[in-house]
Parts: C-alpha cells; structure tokens; sequence
C-alpha cells in the first residue's frame, strides 16, 4: 500500500482506494496544510484577473470546492 502522510493530517491511499474524511467546515484548512502555496496561487489568480476582468465582469469558477478563488477575486475587485 502507498501512503502519504502529512504532519497534521494524514492521507492513507492504497491502489484504488483513495479516501478523504474531512468535514465540509474543515476543508481549506486541511487543504492549506496539504497544498504548498495555496493562498499564494489564489493572490496570484486575483491580481492577473486585474487584466482579465473588465468592470462590472461576472466571474464563473466552474470546479470550485469552497469558492476560496473566487473569493479572493471578489474581495479584490
């Protein structure tokens, strides 16, 4: 069995036996000890989307899980 562990938060993983228990509340802090740069890369979307976006845009984030990205982009514009 393959196994990935994380200091706070493991993740057993096996061949075709993926298995994530995490309560809906507690994804994006699991998700920002599981993810180096995971604030930096929605900062990072935000500020490009200054040349993207005209004023007034609708924005889709399609695939999103908590809108964390989507968030960023609003709080910005």
């Amino acid at each position: 069995m393959n196994e990935r562990r994380t200091r706070d938060d493991p993740i057993v993983t096996g061949n075709a036996a993926w298995s994530f228990d995490v309560a809906p509340d507690a994804f994006d802090a699991h998700i920002r000890r599981s993810i180096p740069y995971y604030d930096d890369g929605h900062a990072l979307v935000a500020r490009l989307s200054d040349f993207f976006l005209p004023e007034n845009a609708l924005v889709y984030d399609v695939g999103c899980t908590t809108g964390a990205a989507s968030r960023a982009i609003l709080e910005r514009h």
